[in-house]
């Protein structure tokens, strides 16, 4: 963990802690586009993909081997 302290005020405070991610799981409805449409074979030029409505996001988040999801308040923190 380091944390760097500036001289003039507060928001020059910057902390780097190792965190990792496990678990992470993506699940709603996609919407597949093929565009622009031409006349040689695959018929298509490109692929997007897109969320049709705002998809959940579920994951687990460790910092200094806590699981921070297990925390209270955590939700509020994460949707600021």
């Amino acid at each position: 963990m380091a944390c760097d302290l500036g001289p003039r005020t507060a928001q020059s405070l910057t902390c780097s802690l190792p965190t990792s991610t496990h678990q992470l799981g993506l699940s709603g409805r996609l919407r597949v586009t093929f565009e622009p449409l031409v006349n040689e074979w695959p018929c298509f030029a490109a692929i997007t993909l897109s969320f049709v409505e705002k998809p959940q996001l579920e994951f687990n988040l460790e910092t200094l081997k806590v699981n921070v999801m297990n925390l209270p308040g955590r939700a509020l923190l994460l949707l600021l």
